[in-house]
């Protein structure tokens, strides 16, 4: 199995800037996860790869460091990745240290923090604003006035605040060239992937690939819908992921039992904290960062659905918790069943703009093989 293959790799994660699991910032300015601060107060922030996180209004995304593949280059270009609604920093950090050492590449977290509730089937978001779409806006305006490509990444719920920068953006080239001229072209630059996408609409102009995966019912009414926008000559990638006994067990889960509310009677930063000393108990963290993905996982699932095996897995500080860290339904949705199956962009997408217009359907092959760059 491809997780299998990259398990290797994860022993030896090259994220040597990071002293320890959370507690040590690079710079000065950075934000610990934890019981000082709740992650709503954090949404836009910079996730670095230090695990800690940084108000883009103070410190230039220049500056906070990334995660970082082992071979990746420490020159190369940063992919800017965008988590879901209900953001955990931990679980965002766990799973970009995942991506980047899979496609050994350079990836800067933008921290959604979400609104604190799950989105059931009948409430998906149609639209977001806030700080992390504002973060995401000034970080496509910086490249596009360098001329430079800016490449996007971002799963479920967080797949609207990259869809609202993208409008944002439209809107205000659009204001700036008062409708003069080709106004729309600097759009080119923007290479956007979304996997499990919620949200329906992308505009005309970026280059597009949606990942879906065929269990996983939220792209199904999102960006692979009946009513859905996916962008001009998009790639729609479809694969059929290698499920596990534990993905069969949560696949049958609905959709709206996998996400629920924040318990009212405990704080986000608490379980932020609890999720973090569970961790360094057994060991886990970024230097093991596929097995902390998979433990993660398979707590969710045990939290999920009692009696589907986990018997006391979910240790007893996290058994409330747990009902935000399992919103992802991880098995169907999660980062852990798209990621293996990314493909460096150009490959998929190809290199020239496709003189059709029309949206493109493609099937990945089960299980790919491993596939590297940005």
């Amino acid at each position: 199995m491809l997780r299998n293959d990259f398990r290797s790799w994860a022993l030896a994660l090259g994220l040597a800037m990071v002293p320890g699991w959370v507690g040590a910032c690079v710079l000065p300015e950075g934000i610990e996860p934890g019981p000082a601060v709740d992650p709503q107060a954090l949404d836009g922030f910079y996730l670095g790869g230090d695990v800690c996180l940084y108000d883009p209004a103070t410190v230039g995304e220049d500056r906070v460091p990334r995660f970082r593949g082992a071979r990746a280059p420490q020159d190369g270009p940063t992919l800017y990745y965008v988590n879901g609604a209900n953001g955990s920093p931990v679980i965002t950090a766990v799973n970009v240290a995942v991506l980047a050492e899979i496609s050994q590449i350079a990836i800067l977290g933008i921290f959604y923090a979400g609104d604190g509730a799950g989105a059931a089937s009948d409430a998906l978001p149609a639209s977001s604003s806030g700080p992390a779409v504002d973060t995401l806006e000034q970080v496509i305006a910086d490249h596009l006035a360098r001329r430079e490509p800016v490449h996007i990444r971002g799963g479920s719920a967080g797949t609207v605040v990259i869809s609202e920068a993208i409008h944002g953006t439209r809107n205000r080239l659009a204001k700036e060239a008062r409708l003069r001229g080709d106004w729309a072209a600097p759009l080119d630059l923007l290479r956007v992937e979304t996997h499990g996408s919620v949200a329906r609409d992308f505009p005309e102009g970026p280059r597009y690939i949606h990942y879906d995966a065929k269990p996983d019912p939220v792209p199904k009414i999102g960006v692979a819908g009946p009513v859905a926008h996916p962008g001009a000559r998009a790639v729609i990638a479809h694969f059929a992921p290698d499920r596990s006994r534990s993905a069969r067990q949560q696949s049958a889960a609905s959709l709206a039992r996998s996400v629920s509310q924040v318990g009212a009677a405990r704080s986000r930063a608490q379980d932020e904290a609890a999720l973090v000393d569970v961790l360094k108990a057994r060991g886990l963290g970024l230097n093991k960062a596929v097995e902390t993905q998979d433990f993660i996982a398979a707590m969710s699932l045990a939290a999920l659905i009692p009696g589907a095996g986990g018997v006391g897995l979910v240790p007893d500080v996290l058994k409330d918790a747990l009902a935000f860290l399992s919103n992802a339904f991880l098995a169907v949705h999660g980062a852990q069943t798209y990621d293996p199956y990314r493909r460096p962009f150009a490959e998929l997408f190809g290199g020239e703009l496709p003189a059709s217009r029309a949206v493109r359907h493609v099937t990945l092959e089960t299980p790919p093989p491993p596939r590297e760059g940005l």
